[in-house]
């Protein structure tokens, strides 16, 4: 993915999202790019937080597994 591209700024974006402590954090934040950036561009950044969020899980779930048979 090109680091200039609008799909890795939109990808870094949900990363940080991701990582924000606390699920009230995550909704306020997504919350404040509606209101800025309207819902259409909310929208996209929700689904790619969604997607952000399964990868994540998909890859702890395989660190533990990975772990577990050492």
């Amino acid at each position: 993915m090109d680091k200039n591209s609008r799909e890795y700024m939109l990808w870094c974006e949900a990363d940080h999202v991701c990582k924000l402590p606390s699920i009230t954090e995550r909704r306020q934040y997504l919350a404040r790019i509606e209101k800025r950036r309207g819902q259409k561009a909310a929208a996209e950044l929700k689904a790619k937080v969604a997607e952000v969020w399964e990868k994540r899980k998909s890859l702890a779930k395989q660190a533990q597994t990975t772990e577990g048979q050492q």
